[in-house]
């Protein structure tokens, strides 16, 4: 990538490959190749060389960091007080907080928290899960809204972020969480981890109830592919040489049934109870 204020005296080289559609402007002053200038990275970088504080955003950020389940947008998305409407950018006119920020390669993106705040907008409690699922702890989040008071949907994303005190990592976790709580059913955590002896995680509780030493897992669709049911069973049979008893109910019963799913793991949680 080439900025032409940086090279003054590649002028007329830079026009004549430009006629030659060797090279293609990003920006005002910004070339590539036409591949590179069809990149996100690229755009990020000729973003930065126009306005320095310019911070990558939303769907833009969570791809630059890797976030695989996020596709990728047509434009790239950045906030900035300088940089002006341009084909294949999409200007926010905001300032992030310092706090909120992060590196990644050589361009300045939104951290994880506020990425994921952001994501609400076009994925709704989705990205909230997936920002916990991902390690971001809740006090981040907290934080990150703490500092961006006053947006358009910010009570929206404080609701789900305190609906999240439980960690939900799914639509099913979260819904399952929430019916808990409704019928005052306590003395569990979500989410809870298992490490062996030399510290490895083996395993991961959806519903973990301390006391009774009963897990409850929320099981989707991808619990029914061979390799993870196959998983599953050798996960289990290691917690129960440890004391647990796992139960699993399909995520379909928690939507379609709830009054039953509660039922059932009243009952569930009140046998191991009587038996211990």
């Amino acid at each position: 990538m080439i900025g032409r204020r940086d090279h003054p005296e590649l002028g007329s080289a830079l026009d004549w490959a430009v006629r030659r559609g060797e090279l293609v402007a990003v920006l005002a002053g910004v070339y590539a190749t036409p591949v590179d200038a069809a990149t996100l990275l690229t755009r990020a970088r000729a973003a930065r060389l126009r306005d320095p504080g310019c911070v990558v955003v939303r769907e833009s950020a969570a791809v630059l960091m890797g976030w695989g389940e996020v596709p990728e947008p047509a434009d790239l998305q950045v906030a900035s007080t300088r940089l002006r409407p341009h084909a294949g950018f999409r200007v926010e006119r905001r300032t992030i907080p310092r706090r909120l920020v992060r590196r990644v390669d050589d361009v300045l993106t939104s951290g994880r928290a506020l990425t994921a705040l952001d994501l609400v907008d076009s994925r709704g409690a989705d990205a909230v899960d997936d920002a916990l699922r991902r390690g971001v702890p809740l006090e981040e989040l907290n934080l990150a809204l703490n500092l961006v008071r006053g947006r358009r949907r910010h009570l929206e994303r404080r609701r789900l972020v305190k609906q999240s005190a439980g960690r939900p990592f799914s639509a099913a976790e979260r819904r399952a969480h929430a019916l808990l709580r409704e019928a005052r059913i306590g003395g569990w955590v979500g989410n809870r981890e298992f490490r062996d002896v030399d510290g490895n995680l083996v395993a991961v509780g959806d519903l973990v109830f301390e006391v009774a030493q009963v897990i409850i897992e929320i099981d989707g669709r991808q619990h029914l592919r061979p390799e993870a049911v196959a998983r599953d069973r050798v996960r289990d049979l290691w917690l129960g040489t440890r004391g647990w008893t796992v139960h699993r109910i399909d995520a379909a019963v928690v939507f379609n049934d709830p009054s039953g799913f509660v039922r059932l793991v009243r009952s569930l949680v009140a046998v191991r109870r009587r038996r211990a």
